[in-house]
């Protein structure tokens, strides 16, 4: 039980990026916004941070967010 609870926690840190590495700002591409604007998003997971430190769910998302 310990064990199954020693696990358990671990894995919240982890999951909540306490023990990830953070990404510098700054080190990241641009994104090419021009081909998304006459098309719907789909709904693909390709996560995309913003430089206001918001998660988007793909750069399509964030194009049509950050216009």
């Amino acid at each position: 039980m310990k064990t199954l609870f020693l696990f358990a926690i671990v894995g919240v840190f982890y999951c909540s990026g306490i023990m990830s590495e953070d990404i510098p700002a700054g080190t990241g591409e641009e994104a090419d916004c021009g081909k998304y604007l006459d098309a719907g998003c789909t709904k693909e997971y390709g996560p995309v941070c913003g430089a206001n430190n918001i998660l988007y769910a793909n750069e399509c998302v964030f194009c049509k967010e950050t216009k």
